[in-house]
């Protein structure tokens, strides 16, 4: 091996290495171990338990679900290393890592090196990028799936073959199990899959049902489940998709954005500052503007229209929208960004810009200690053991109230509970259960008046503090509930 391909690899491995250290800083008390990945975690080890599923999580909206597919490969990271959450995080972080990578090799393939290193200095520090690798759910995989769905899309381009129109629908059909808002990228995609293949009008369509077939082989579990069920999740899909398009029956409890608010969301998603994502847009499109080679470039159009296109839908989408439903074509805009950078000249002033950038987002990086983590809450569910042992219950159940929004159900201590031996009775049959443990994770709410409906379908007539552990800033009090 010469000495500048060994200096390369060190190079590269070293690069690789801070975009990891930014991710992972800090992760066993950064990273929160909420109800959202308890749930997965849960789900993961029935399946290890031999209680497979053809359903994944629900969507947020719309009471449609997801692919089983996170689930099943939870499961996997569990039966390699244990029931450890903590790795699970860490295969999380590794995905941001890898869309970094296979991001910047993307740009050098098919733009320039000068286009690859911009997006290695605007990815490595990116808001939502740092931020969706420390996410305990689904998205991470929402920039990774994109990004091997551009790798995939462009090979198959390159190499005219129907079996990779399939695989390109399989790649495709990942989104189906990560995250609905893939819509906004699939719209305009199907239109530019029509341009792009080649061959007469028939052979365009077969290229484009093939491309289909791999979808729909990708999403079979929920097909299975749909077809047995009477398509009860398409439906409920299907009615999502037309509220969300009329902006009717939707929940007024969430952030609705005006088509301002919108462009200054996507703004500071790009960039830290609204203003410098508009004044960089600016100078990279004048700076690309008479480049016939770039234009003709099939990856750039790609990136041009599922930019565009995804830009447009965003600002027509009626619905609420929080940021991390813009990581997908979030993705695709950053590679844009980081093309028309790239065409300035003289080739350093983007590059500084891009360091610009960078800088001023790794400033925005923080790494608060959170309440809801693995260590956190195991101190709580050490306290429910305990009872447990001493009281010896033939069934118990638990609920969570806390002021966040998160679900009363929780998912989190059932796990850890569940993990180390005490499997908790059905979340959805609380009147089953012959005791329940009230975790009052702040507040001073009366468990015996509790109007959610888990505490009200158990039917408590007795509450007993059994402790109040001192976790993390604050103190949880844990109460037996009987009949």
């Amino acid at each position: 091996m010469s000495l500048s391909r060994t200096i390369r690899i060190i190079l590269i491995l070293s690069v690789l290495a801070a975009v990891f250290v930014i991710r992972a800083y800090s992760l066993p008390t950064n990273v929160q171990f909420d109800s959202d990945a308890g749930r997965d975690s849960l789900f993961a080890l029935r399946i290890l338990d031999g209680d497979p599923t053809l359903l994944g999580p629900a969507a947020s909206v719309g009471g449609f679900y997801l692919g089983p597919l996170l689930y099943y490969y939870i499961a996997v990271i569990f039966l390699l290393f244990g029931l450890n959450p903590v790795a699970v995080s860490l295969s999380y972080v590794l995905m941001g890592v890898a869309v970094v990578g296979l991001g910047t090799w993307l740009q050098k393939m098919y733009v320039s090196p000068t286009a690859a290193l911009i997006f290695l200095l605007l990815a490595t520090s990116s808001l939502p990028l740092v931020t969706a690798s420390q996410s305990a759910t689904n998205q991470p995989m929402m920039p990774l799936v994109t990004v091997l769905f551009l790798i995939t899309y462009m090979f198959g381009l390159r190499k005219n073959s129907l079996r990779f129109d399939v695989l390109t629908g399989l790649v495709f059909g990942l989104f189906l199990h990560v995250h609905f808002s893939a819509f906004l990228i699939f719209i305009p995609l199907v239109p530019l899959f029509l341009w792009h293949a080649q061959g007469d009008v028939k052979r365009k369509l077969l290229h484009v049902c093939l491309f289909g077939v791999g979808i729909l082989a990708m999403s079979s579990p929920v097909l299975v489940f749909d077809i047995r069920h009477g398509f009860i999740t398409t439906k409920s899909l299907f009615e999502y998709i037309v509220a969300s398009a009329s902006g009717s029956e939707l929940s007024d409890a969430r952030p609705h954005l005006d088509a301002f608010e919108k462009l200054q969301l996507i703004g500071e998603q790009l960039t830290p500052v609204f203003h410098l994502t508009v004044f960089s847009l600016l100078i990279g499109s004048v700076s690309t503007f008479f480049k016939k080679n770039i234009w003709s470039s099939q990856y750039v159009q790609t990136l041009m229209v599922l930019s565009l296109g995804s830009l447009l839908l965003t600002l027509l989408y009626q619905g609420y929208l929080f940021p991390y439903y813009l990581l997908v074509p979030l993705t695709v805009w950053l590679l844009l960004l980081a093309t028309l950078i790239a065409q300035v000249r003289p080739r350093f002033l983007g590059i500084l810009l891009a360091i610009v950038i960078s800088l001023l987002s790794l400033s925005r990086l923080s790494y608060n200690d959170k309440f809801r983590t693995v260590k956190n809450l195991s101190h709580i569910t050490a306290v429910i053991e305990q009872d447990i042992k001493k009281t010896k219950p033939e069934r118990f159940t638990v609920f969570k109230d806390s002021s966040d929004q998160m679900t009363g159900l929780g998912y989190e201590y059932r796990f850890l509970l569940a993990r180390d031996g005490f499997m908790p009775h059905s979340e959805y049959a609380y009147k089953e259960a012959d005791v329940l443990y009230y975790i009052r994770e702040e507040g001073k709410a009366d468990p015996l008046v509790s109007t959610h409906w888990e505490t009200t379908e158990f039917g408590a007539t007795q509450a007993e503090l059994i402790a109040k552990p001192h976790v993390h800033t604050g103190i949880v009090e844990v109460y037996r509930l009987t009949r």
